[in-house]
């Protein structure tokens, strides 16, 4: 597809007022690269990527996935060390985020898109880890609550076993997720509208607006699959 993009769309693509430029706008030329490292969620780290820009989240998804087949191997052989390695994991693309969002000057507004917010945030794998890492710990949960032997004490077994057993419960836990998620998209349009909301408030809405909307999302459909 970046083959394509770089030298054949220009020859066979479009005709609007504007695609003259596309030839020597999109960079492919100097970025095709990163691409194929699957890479080009970091380099360049500072400049955005016009080469099929999107495809950022398939280079985040590849090393996630790299990293998720190393967790679930510890999960399969050693379980203390699984929760472990994804604390780890978590706590250092947190320490990532801190500095990067103390450093510069960030909006996570679409009305001030192009500030470094968009270049050296929010494509980056650590800005999205948690969820997926959050995605990862619930599917292991599951797993085990389902073929493995129910174990008492287990307060994660214990709240699956709570929301598949007594309707009130898991009731109440889809309409919270439900709240939870709504509170979310409430607090990013109020972002979105007043971009200014000052160091502090960047950190905390960058750092846990994500991880909250995951647990909100998590509450809603887990009673469904249980």
């Amino acid at each position: 597809m970046i083959f394509f993009l770089w030298k054949f769309i220009g020859l066979f693509g479009g005709a609007g007022p504007k695609f003259y430029q596309f030839e020597t706008s999109h960079g492919c030329a100097d970025s095709w690269i990163w691409h194929f490292l699957m890479l080009n969620n970091i380099a360049p780290w500072e400049a955005p990527d016009y080469c099929i820009e999107e495809s950022w989240y398939i280079a985040n998804d590849f090393w996630y996935m790299i990293a998720g087949l190393h967790l679930l191997e510890k999960f399969r052989t050693n379980r203390n060390m699984f929760f472990a390695l994804s604390i780890m994991l978590s706590a250092f693309c947190l320490i990532i985020q801190s500095i990067s969002i103390f450093q510069n000057s960030f909006s996570a507004s679409y009305l001030t898109y192009n500030d470094e917010y968009w270049t050296i945030y929010f494509k980056k794998p650590f800005c999205h880890f948690h969820s997926y890492n959050m995605g990862v710990l619930l599917g292991c949960s599951y797993y085990k609550y389902k073929y493995q032997e129910y174990k008492k004490g287990s307060r994660i077994q214990s709240m699956l076993k709570n929301m598949k057993e007594q309707n009130m419960t898991g009731g109440l836990c889809v309409v919270l997720g439900i709240l939870i998620q709504f509170i979310i998209l409430i607090i990013n349009s109020a972002v979105n509208n007043h971009p200014d909301i000052g160091v502090v408030g960047s950190m905390f809405y960058l750092l846990l607006s994500r991880p909250i909307y995951i647990v909100g999302f998590s509450l809603m459909v887990m009673p469904l699959i249980l």
